[in-house]
């Protein structure tokens, strides 16, 4: 495996702090993505990180 992707919801600080931390870039967004039950749905960022 040369590279690492994951999702986050964009208004997840924390997790996006962390992750940005450990040297993971956006690559894109998912636009309505995590779906709530209590308000708007919130967009998902793609983020990478390159192992190699």
């Amino acid at each position: 495996m040369a590279r690492l992707f994951l999702e986050v919801a964009e208004d997840n600080g924390p997790a996006l702090a962390l992750y940005r931390r450990f040297g993971f870039r956006e690559e894109g967004r998912r636009k309505g993505y995590y779906r709530r039950a209590d308000g708007p749905a919130a967009n998902a960022l793609v983020l990478a990180k390159d192992l190699a």
